[in-house]
């Protein structure tokens, strides 16, 4: 290329001026100036720490300088940004849910169940209500992100709707641990639908 410097990439030493090491070329990151490309005279690792104590520097100021930043936004157009933070705590939902039912098994802790669809998050110790109410959480989202940032405690487990609900109705234990069974597949239903009588036509005299 012809912009470049025949000493970019191999060939060549150089030494960094904050390490006053001398190292490899390609420990020396590129840019561009004025349609020329050139290497840093600070190597990676040294510019790696620059930026870690320049944050660490001004963390509070580069956090003010965001909240300022996002109101801006939010002021300037208020129906972007509320599409734009559906989307996103929509993502990061899914992303909770498929780590918890990684964690928990991928499957109901009663009944075996392992198609996603029905499963709930349930609590062991039959204590949601007072969970609820300590205010970690107010939602469903804010749910999974706190059993996440928690490292799945072992006080909450996998249930599919069928199993959460009776046991729910049921004092706090599942049918299926005294004896009950749901209905199997190609079995009659206990309450067959009543069969449907044709409508009568014709005109009534």
């Amino acid at each position: 290329m012809d912009n470049q410097q025949p000493s970019l990439f191999v060939g060549k030493k150089k030494v960094c001026r904050v390490c006053e090491r001398r190292m490899e070329i390609s420990c020396f990151k590129m840019y561009v100036n004025r349609q020329k490309t050139y290497r840093k005279n600070i190597c990676v690792d040294c510019e790696k720490e620059w930026f870690r104590e320049h944050y660490q520097k001004n963390l509070e100021a580069n956090r003010l300088a965001s909240k300022a930043s996002a109101k801006r936004f939010r002021e300037k157009d208020r129906v972007a940004y509320n599409a734009r933070s559906c989307r996103y705590k929509a993502l990061y939902r899914e992303r909770d849910r498929r780590l918890i039912y990684e964690a928990y098994g991928n499957k109901c802790a009663c009944c075996g169940e392992k198609n996603p669809v029905f499963f709930t998050v349930d609590h062991v110790n039959n204590d949601g209500h007072s969970d609820r109410k300590s205010g970690a959480y107010t939602n469903g989202s804010q749910f999974y992100r706190h059993i996440v940032a928690k490292n799945f405690p072992k006080n909450y487990q996998l249930l599919c709707f069928n199993c959460n609900l009776g046991k729910a109705r049921n004092g706090g234990i599942c049918p299926h641990q005294e004896g009950s069974e749901t209905i199997r597949k190609r079995s009659r239903a206990k309450r067959p639908e009543v069969p449907t009588t044709p409508k009568k036509t014709g005109v009534m005299i």
